[in-house]
């Protein structure tokens, strides 16, 4: 049933989140976008149910992925720099480049944070009974 699979994609998405908040390691956050890349695709299926609100949230769903998808390239980014440690002319020109990175991640998490607590904001049996609702509407139009 659709439902039941929008559900679960919905909570694995929340549980991300929570594990993000927690601990926001570079698996927790990639974790996190994957869940939330997953529950956007649902969302642009089912948009034509209600298309202003769905697709209001298809659009949020696609920036929070934006958000976490930027902050992962920045990790492997990082990570390249720190590998390439030899590359860089002096060791002050590698702390700028992973301070600016830092700086960088710090902010796409703030508002991937930010946007994913209103995103997910709703138990996961509340946001189903909402799109069953507008399944049964479209349904019977």
């Amino acid at each position: 049933m659709v439902g039941a699979g929008v559900k679960r994609t919905y909570s694995s998405a929340r549980k991300a989140l929570r594990l993000a908040q927690t601990a926001a390691t570079d698996e927790h956050l990639h974790e996190w976008r994957k869940q939330t890349k997953y529950f956007w695709h649902q969302v642009q299926i089912l948009e034509p149910l209600w298309p202003g609100p769905l697709g209001e949230l298809a659009d949020e769903c696609h920036k929070l992925a934006d958000f976490l998808g930027d902050d992962h390239d920045l990790a492997v980014l990082r990570e390249r720099a720190i590998e390439a440690r030899e590359a860089f002319p002096t060791e002050a020109s590698h702390k700028a480049l992973l301070a600016l990175i830092e700086r960088c991640r710090a902010g796409l998490q703030d508002k991937a944070l930010a946007l994913g607590q209103r995103l997910y904001e709703e138990k996961p049996a509340t946001f189903t009974a909402r799109l069953g609702k507008y399944w049964r509407d479209w349904h019977h139009s």
